[in-house]
């Protein structure tokens, strides 16, 4: 169940690590001051679209988790995010850079709902299988993994 965990840090670092890259830099950056750069307004809505969807998403994953189980929670999440991953993948196709953004932050802001789905899937269903003496030190990790699968090293 870590991977529920650490799928939301890695998310956060995944930007800053792709726009790093020069294949990602070829495609989404433009020329300012006679420099090739990505503006700093897509980079701050590229970060905000993981926690801001994921708020979303995770009210939805819950209401899954009622009605269907968590199962039926975690297969819709890695359905979800399997497509928005396709759509950010695809998003170099398109001829203007600002379309190429836009379908970038799509993709991203759907793979980022499928995190919050899966998230608060891994902490209910973690919480349901524990141990009632393990729960609470067990549920701790959470946080931890979270916060640190995100920080630098």
């Amino acid at each position: 169940m870590a991977s529920g965990i650490l799928m939301y840090g890695y998310d956060n670092v995944g930007i800053g690590t792709a726009s790093a890259m020069p294949s990602f830099q070829k495609d989404f950056r433009e020329p300012l001051n006679g420099k090739q750069t990505i503006p700093s307004f897509w980079l701050g809505i590229w970060t905000f679209t993981s926690p801001g969807a994921s708020i979303v998403d995770a009210f939805f994953g819950g209401s899954i988790q009622n009605w269907h189980g968590w199962r039926a929670s975690f297969a819709l999440g890695a359905f979800i995010c399997a497509i928005g991953e396709a759509i950010a993948y695809v998003s170099h196709l398109q001829p203007e850079i600002d379309s190429r953004r836009s379908v970038f932050l799509t993709g991203k802001a759907v793979q980022s709902c499928a995190i919050g789905m899966i998230m608060t899937t891994t902490q209910t269903y973690m919480s349901g299988i524990e141990p009632p003496g393990l729960r609470g030190p067990l549920q701790a990790f959470f946080p931890v993994f979270a916060h640190e699968s995100f920080s630098p090293a």
